[in-house]
C-alpha cells in the first residue's frame, strides 16, 4: 500500500502561500483528528512574524476595521498595542478560529495576511481540555490597570516561567509574612482564583489586563477595592497563634491544580533561583563534609533586593510533550514579566521547558522574538535548561550524496496516544526527496516525495502518517520536512467513531536522496513524547537506531562518532565514523537556540566543589562542534554547565516541595539554569558569568 499524494493541498485556505506552516498542513490533511478545530469556544494560539515592525499599526488596523468580518476570528492580546505599547513590534501572539487562519494565510488587500511574513500554529495535542470562556476571544478587557505590581524600582526582577507557583511555601515568603510572589498570571483555560472557586467575599486577581486567556493576581490589594490579592488571600487561612498557612487549604480553595502533588516542577526550580539555601550549601562540598543547609540571605533570597514573577504555564499544554505549543505562550509569558516593570530595571527570566525539534539555527519565530527582545531591553538575560535528551536517540545526522541515498531507521513504540514526530532539516542549497515504508513495507516500493510535495499513507481520506516536504517553512530558514505518524493506540470507543485508525508500530524506514551536491548533512529531530512530572504517560518516547548495532551511538561516555576519541579508535576503528547516523551533539532545546538566551547544561559533582573531579551528566543535552572546535550551522553550545547531580549515586539536586518541608531530587537540567540565574542576579551582575568549560558542557 502506497502513500497517496496531496496534489492540491496549496490551496488549502489555512496555508500560508510564502512561509507555509508544515503543522497547518498536516492537521488539515487529518481533518483536526489531533488538536480540537479551532473556533470561538476553542480558539487555537499562533505566534506571528510580520514583515516590518512598522506594520503592526496597519496589522491591527486591519483587524479592527474588519470586526464584522473576522474581527472575532483574530484576537491579538492588548500587550501589542495601545497607548501604553510599543507600535514597533515584529512578532505578536494571537488566538484564532479556524476562519481567523485563513484570514492570516491571506496576502490579498484587505486582509491581515498581507502583513504576515509567517505564521506558527501553538496549539496542544488533543489532551481534553475544557471548553475556553468566551472573554478569550472578547476586546472588553483592554483597560489600563488601576494599580501595578507592587515591584519597587529599586528591586531587581525574578522572572520564572513554569508549573506551579506554590506562593504560600515559607521558602517564598519575607520576614514579615508576604509573599515574595508580587505578580502571578496564570495562562490555564481554567485558572486559578477563578470566583466560582472561591468560598471568599470579593474578587480575588481579575481577568489579565493586557493579555487574552488566564487570570492574573498581585501581592496586594487593588487601590480602588475592585479586586484583593495574594497576601490577602493567605491571611484567610492563617492558623494558631503563630499564623501557620494551612497550605493544603489554601491550594485547594484557589484552585492551583498544579499544586496537588507534593514533588511539582515550579517550587522546585524556583527555591534553587530564589529560596533562602544557596545552590553550594545543599551539596557536598568534598567526599568528607556533607551540605551545610545553612540558610543564607543572599542577592537572590533577600526580599528587599528582588521580586518575583511567576507566570503559571497551561495544564492542558503542559501534556503535550511535543513542545509544539510553547513558542505562542512563552513570548506572551516575557512579555508579561517584562510589563510588571516600573522602570527599566534588571530583569533575569527562568525558562525550563523546552523542546526537542526546531531548525536549530536560531531562526524559529519564538527565537527570533527573544533575540529581538533582548536587543530591545538590555537589562534582560533569558536563562534555559539545555534539556535532558543527550542519550535518548532522538538525533541524527546523515550525509546526503548524489546516487548514495542516506537511510535513517525510526522505531515507534506500541501503545502511543498521541501522534509521534519527525523534523528533517535540510541544507539551504540543493533539494532533497523523501520516502518513507511504515513497518512490514518494502521500501523500495514507496513512492518518493519530492520538495513542495505532502503525501499521506495510507489513503487521504483516513491517513495514519503524513509527509510534508517544503522547501521553505514557517519554522526556520532552508528545507524541512515534518513526518507525522498517529498515534500507535486509539482511546476506547466505537469504530463508527474513529476519524482513523492506529497507526502500526515498530521500525518506520526514512530514505533521502538528492541529485546535487549537499554542502552540510542532513539532520533529523525527533519531538519528545516521554511522561512529565505529575502528567499522564501517553506513550512511550521514539528513537532513531542504526543499521549495524542499536547501541552503537554508545561508542565512548561523552563522544559522537565524528569526533576524534581514542577509546573508539581503538575500539572500532574506522567503522566508527562511516555508519554511526545517531548523534548525542546537537541534541540542545529547541528554543533555546538562538544569540542572546544562556543556556544552562549539568554535570555530576561527585561529591566535590571542584570542577576537574566532574563528569558530564549522562542526560545533558550537548551543543555540536567539528573537529576543529568550531559550532556546526545546527548546533550552538551551551553557555555553561552547573552541578545538576550531586554524583552519580545521588542523582539530581534536592529543594523544595509543593509544601513547605517537602523536598525532592528533580533530575536534569531544569535544576541547572535557576542557579546559573541566581549567579546573574548578584550584586555583581554580568562579570560574575563564568565561561564555558567544554568538558563539561557538552561541547567538545
Amino acid at each position: 500500500m502506497n502513500w497517496e499524494p496531496v496534489k492540491r493541498w496549496r490551496a488549502i485556505q489555512t496555508v500560508h502561500p510564502d512561509r507555509p506552516d508544515p503543522y497547518c498542513i498536516w492537521a488539515e490533511v487529518n481533518g483536526w483528528a489531533s488538536y480540537t478545530r479551532p473556533d470561538r469556544a476553542h480558539p487555537a494560539s499562533v505566534i506571528i512574524e510580520l514583515d516590518d515592525p512598522s506594520h503592526l499599526s496597519a496589522f491591527v488596523a486591519c483587524l479592527a476595521d474588519k470586526v464584522e468580518r473576522f474581527g472575532q476570528d483574530i484576537v491579538v492580546p492588548p500587550e501589542y498595542f495601545g497607548e501604553d505599547s510599543s507600535h514597533q513590534e515584529t512578532f505578536v501572539t494571537a488566538s484564532v478560529t479556524h476562519r481567523g487562519l485563513r484570514a492570516l494565510a491571506s496576502r490579498a488587500d484587505g486582509r491581515p495576511g498581507r502583513f504576515v511574513k509567517r505564521f506558527d500554529l501553538c496549539d496542544y495535542i488533543e489532551p481534553g481540555r475544557a471548553p475556553v470562556p468566551d472573554e478569550r476571544m472578547s476586546r472588553g478587557n483592554c483597560r489600563v490597570p488601576a494599580t501595578r505590581p507592587p515591584i519597587d524600582v529599586n528591586k531587581k526582577i525574578i522572572g520564572i516561567i513554569d508549573d506551579g507557583c506554590a506562593f504560600a511555601h515559607r521558602s517564598f515568603l519575607s520576614p514579615g509574612g508576604s509573599t515574595r510572589i508580587a505578580a502571578l498570571w496564570d495562562q490555564d483555560a481554567t485558572p486559578a482564583f477563578a470566583p466560582a472557586n472561591s468560598k471568599a467575599e470579593g474578587q480575588f486577581g481579575t481577568k489579565p489586563y493586557r493579555y487574552l486567556a488566564g487570570r492574573e493576581i498581585w501581592r496586594g490589594d487593588a487601590s480602588d477595592g475592585s479586586w484583593r490579592g495574594l497576601d490577602t488571600w493567605m491571611g484567610r487561612f492563617r492558623v494558631g497563634a503563630q499564623g501557620v498557612i494551612d497550605e493544603d487549604a489554601c491550594y485547594a480553595e484557589a484552585g492551583c491544580d498544579a499544586l496537588r502533588a507534593r514533588a511539582v516542577h515550579g517550587p522546585h526550580v524556583l527555591d534553587l533561583l530564589a529560596g533562602p539555601l544557596a545552590p553550594a550549601a545543599r551539596c557536598y562540598a568534598d567526599p568528607d563534609t556533607p551540605p551545610s543547609w545553612q540558610r543564607t540571605l543572599d542577592y537572590s533570597a533577600d526580599p528587599t533586593k528582588t521580586d518575583i514573577v511567576f507566570v503559571q504555564l497551561p495544564q492542558a499544554g503542559l501534556q503535550d510533550r511535543s513542545g509544539g505549543w510553547l513558542d505562542s505562550h512563552v513570548l506572551d509569558a516575557l512579555r508579561y514579566i517584562l510589563g510588571c516593570r516600573s522602570a527599566q530595571q534588571r530583569t533575569v527570566v527562568t525558562l525550563s521547558y523546552g523542546s526537542t525539534i526546531g531548525p536549530h539555527d536560531g531562526t524559529s519565530i519564538l527565537s527570533s522574538a527573544i533575540d529581538a527582545l533582548k536587543r530591545a531591553n538590555n537589562e534582560l538575560d533569558v536563562v534555559m535548561a539545555a534539556g535532558n535528551s543527550f542519550a535518548s536517540r532522538g538525533h541524527a545526522q546523515v550525509d546526503v550524496k548524489p546516487g548514495s541515498p542516506a537511510l535513517l531507521r525510526w522505531r515507534i513504540l506500541p501503545g502511543g496516544e498521541t501522534p509521534s514526530f519527525v523534523q528533517l532539516w535540510m541544507p539551504k542549497a540543493g533539494e532533497v526527496q523523501i520516502r518513507v515504508a511504515p513497518p512490514g513495507h518494502d521500501l523500495a516500493q514507496m513512492e518518493w516525495v519530492a520538495i513542495d510535495g505532502v503525501a499521506a499513507w495510507p489513503t487521504r481520506q483516513r491517513p495514519a502518517a503524513t509527509i510534508v516536504n517544503l522547501g521553505n517553512s514557517s519554522r526556520g530558514e532552508g528545507p524541512m520536512a515534518l513526518i507525522a505518524v498517529g498515534p500507535t493506540e486509539q482511546a476506547q470507543e466505537p469504530r463508527a467513531r474513529r476519524t482513523r485508525d492506529p497507526a502500526p508500530h515498530g521500525e518506520w524506514q526514512i530514505e533521502l536522496r538528492t541529485s546535487s551536491s549537499l554542502e552540510e548533512p542532513v539532520h533529523a529531530y525527533i519531538a519528545r513524547n516521554d511522561m512529565g512530572l505529575n502528567t499522564p504517560q501517553r506513550g512511550e518516547q521514539s528513537y532513531f537506531q542504526d543499521d549495524d548495532d542499536v547501541d552503537s551511538y554508545l561508542r565512548s561516555p561523552i563522544d559522537d562518532a565524528d569526533i576524534q576519541n581514542e577509546d573508539d579508535q581503538r575500539l572500532f576503528g574506522e567503522r566508527n565514523s562511516q555508519t554511526v547516523v545517531v548523534r548525542r551533539r546537537g541534541t540542545l532545546n529547541g528554543i533555546a537556540t538562538g544569540e542572546t538566551p544562556m543556556v544552562v547544561a549539568g554535570y555530576q559533582g561527585n561529591f566535590s566543589s571542584d570542577r576537574s573531579h566532574a563528569r558530564h551528566a549522562p542526560y545533558s543535552s550537548a551543543g555540536q562542534s567539528n573537529l576543529s572546535g568550531e559550532s556546526m550551522p545546527r548546533g550552538r553550545r551551551p553557555t555553561t554547565s552547573v552541578p545538576t547531580d550531586e554524583s552519580g549515586l545521588l542523582p539530581g539536586i534536592r529543594a523544595a516541595g509543593s509544601r513547605s518541608g517537602v523536598t525532592f531530587r528533580l533530575i536534569g537540567t531544569s535544576a541547572g539554569a535557576p542557579q546559573f540565574a541566581r549567579r546573574l542576579l548578584g550584586p555583581t551582575d554580568r562579570g560574575a558569568s563564568p565561561l564555558p568549560d567544554p568538558d563539561l558542557s557538552g561541547t567538545s
